[in-house]
């Protein structure tokens, strides 16, 4: 097995916090927006926060590993087809 180099390792640990980010706005946000008793023009308006809010996260989250790969990519590429070490 290969060492990850710096920049992988560090990939993965955000990586790691994304998923926990992802799941933190997943299940725990909406689970809580239930108790909340706002109302706006007659719309919970903490469970339609926690509903468009997420997707909004959901994207940050994709961007930001976007751009975090391409640099880990830049610093450390990735083997090409059919090298193995």
């Amino acid at each position: 097995m290969v060492p990850l180099s710096f920049a992988r390792r560090r990939l993965r640990r955000l990586q790691a916090l994304l998923w926990l980010l992802w799941a933190l706005v997943s299940f725990v946000l909406p689970y809580f927006a239930r108790e909340g008793s706002l109302t706006l023009l007659g719309w919970p308006v903490f469970f339609w926060m926690a509903a468009q809010g997420s997707v909004l996260v959901f994207l940050l989250i994709t961007i930001v590993h976007a751009h975090v790969a391409n640099r880990a990519d830049a610093e450390d590429p990735p083997p090409g087809p059919g090298v193995t070490d």
